[in-house]
């Protein structure tokens, strides 16, 4: 077989191919196959909650609706776990009010929160730091305090500043 033929085999070969495959596809798929045009990502996501995994599938961050309490108020948050599962920060929505939480490192799974700083319904800062029990021992902000003797309830500004003692009386107060 000279070189002139072994050229023309090869080229019928080809073509030959290339019809018999656009034919084929045309009779069992229906259509002509073509490459698929690259997706565009979608610009907006929809869901109820986004739930982020590690490798070995523990949940490590979640971005959630909830129902929250008895009241049945609705909150949004960005809840951030540890390696064991349990709530380590918090940023959310609850009833509309923002708040930030801390959780204790060395509790077991679960909620056990030592700093939370939120506004109250009445539009009021605080911040509270509370013990391993999650009892307050320190507010700074808006806050009402009981009187152990008297049993009345006082205001507290939101420039006020009190430390409480482990049974959650008022051991100092500024203003």
């Amino acid at each position: 077989m000279s070189k002139k033929q072994y050229s023309l085999m090869l080229v019928l070969a080809l073509v030959a191919g290339l019809v018999g495959g656009v034919v084929s596809s045309q009779f069992l798929v229906g259509q002509t196959v073509w490459a698929e045009k690259k997706a565009k990502p979608q610009k907006v996501i929809e869901a109820q909650k986004f739930v982020l995994r590690n490798a070995k599938g523990n949940i490590r961050a979640e971005l959630a609706i909830h129902t929250l309490g008895v009241k049945n108020y609705e909150g949004v948050g960005l809840y951030l776990y540890d390696k064991k599962g349990g709530t380590r920060v918090e940023l959310k929505l609850v009833d509309e009010l923002p708040m930030l939480g801390f959780f204790d490192p060395t509790a077991e799974i679960g909620f056990k929160n030592r700093v939370y700083l939120f506004v109250r319904p009445n539009s009021m800062p605080t911040l509270i730091l509370r013990d391993e029990s999650s009892n307050n021992r320190t507010i700074l902000g808006y806050t009402e305090v009981k009187d152990a003797v008297t049993g009345v309830v006082e205001k507290r500004p939101p420039s006020s500043l009190v430390l409480f003692n482990e049974k959650g009386n008022a051991i100092w107060q500024a203003p």
